[in-house]
């Protein structure tokens, strides 16, 4: 059986439905997610339609926190998200049902799951701290993970946007990197929008092998919403346009 990891997504439909098309064509049959559904860009509503199509399952992420207190908050704190974040949580108010709200302010962080007899843990940040970032130069691995050795064969994370692998004895610790918003790569402004690229990992569980993919896809729908609806945010589009080293 073939697993897709995923995290990250950001709302990033054009991204998520290239990465499903490779999935498809590469025999995945399940997909783990570990959290940012939404965030920065604007289509979370096509993201969680098009993941209904498949069996599923993600953590919370900072940024479905982020959507919950916005949910609540006063006129100047959504202002506030918003000059940090762009318009992204007030596209969701407009485009999600009463359905897709409930799933994403319902999510757990971390969660258990099995898929036949591999044991996982989907967190985002890390196991402990939603918004912990380890990077791929991390020299902690041994001191964060060691109370899971053996409880789990594969702990997933996300957050940092940069896909990573680490070995702690017999456990894998996967960072599939960032579907709707690489940031690994560096930065050119003559990229072709055309061919942004997405980040996952197929993990096939009969020989328990992570293979890190990037996935290319046409970005001209995305930066014309992001020059649309966040015109000033630069960060939003530019992010977009970095290549592989």
């Amino acid at each position: 059986m073939r697993v897709g990891i995923l995290s990250d997504i950001h709302g990033n439909y054009d991204a998520l439905i290239a990465v499903v098309n490779d999935m498809q064509d590469s025999g995945v049959e399940e997909l783990i997610i570990s959290g940012d559904l939404i965030g920065y860009y604007y289509r979370v509503d096509l993201v969680l339609k098009l993941l209904s199509d498949w069996k599923w399952i993600t953590c919370m992420g900072n940024h479905e926190l982020i959507y919950s207190k916005w949910q609540n908050a006063t006129h100047e704190d959504r202002e506030l998200i918003k000059k940090k974040y762009g318009s992204a949580y007030e596209q969701a108010d407009t485009l999600l049902s009463i359905e897709q709200k409930r799933l994403l302010k319902n999510l757990l962080h971390p969660i258990k799951h099995e898929i036949e007899d591999c044991r996982f843990l989907i967190c985002h940040g890390s196991p402990q701290n939603i918004n912990q970032y380890i990077y791929p130069d991390n020299s902690n691995i041994q001191k964060i993970f060691k109370n899971y050795k053996n409880e789990f064969d594969v702990v997933i994370l996300g957050h940092t946007h940069f896909q990573a692998k680490w070995k702690l004895d017999s456990l894998n610790i996967i960072n599939p990197g960032s579907v709707g918003q690489p940031r690994s790569g560096r930065y050119n402004p003559s990229s072709r929008i055309d061919k942004l690229r997405a980040e996952w990992v197929l993990f096939d569980l009969k020989d328990k092998h992570f293979e890190f993919r990037n996935t290319f896809y046409d970005g001209s729908n995305l930066i014309a919403q992001v020059e649309k609806l966040d015109s000033d945010f630069v960060f939003l589009k530019n992010v977009l346009l970095r290549g592989l080293d």
